[in-house]
């Protein structure tokens, strides 16, 4: 029998930025999730933040950035979007976040993301964050289960390849 478990990942801007400039790990974890075949996400905010560096980042920024948004389909990374209502839960999720003090104000965007892949049902978020990697998974779970968004976890994009390597 074949496992029918959900595999999907929501990659978080670092990732898709470590990518463009081709960092090691990122693509180790590239070449991980293509050889398991993982679909791979990116949620709207991401894509949104992405086209901003791409205008105003730094030097670096925008060019990771640029690379990064005409190479997302090359990497197998679809962007998503949700219903204008989502949008309002993935909010609500975030100023939660933020009001419990597991994310400060400056990493709202953060928060919105991470409410953006549950609510879509994703169930892995990866990301190089540390902020959002040090939320502690109860912790984390019990906020996704109070909002009735899906059971997201959060992994670096390192733990993952460890993983697949056992």
């Amino acid at each position: 029998m074949g496992e029918s478990q959900d595999k999907r990942c929501a990659l978080d801007v670092n990732i898709l930025l470590d990518l463009a400039e081709g960092a090691e790990f990122a693509t180790d974890f590239l070449g991980v999730v293509k050889e398991r075949f993982i679909p791979l996400y990116i949620s709207p905010t991401a894509f949104i933040e992405l086209e901003f560096l791409a205008k105003n980042g730094t030097l670096a920024q925008r060019r990771a950035a640029t690379t990064s948004i005409t190479s997302h389909h090359k990497w197998a990374v679809a962007v998503f979007d949700l219903r204008p209502v989502e949008h309002g839960y993935a909010k609500e999720f975030a100023d939660r976040l933020i009001r419990k003090g597991y994310l400060s104000a400056h990493e709202y965007n953060d928060g919105l993301i991470l409410g953006e892949v549950a609510c879509f049902g994703i169930p892995l978020l990866v990301t190089s964050d540390d902020h959002l990697l040090g939320i502690l998974p109860s912790a984390l779970a019990n906020e996704l289960r109070a909002s009735d968004f899906y059971p997201t976890s959060i992994a670096s994009p390192q733990k993952i390849v460890r993983i697949a390597s056992r």
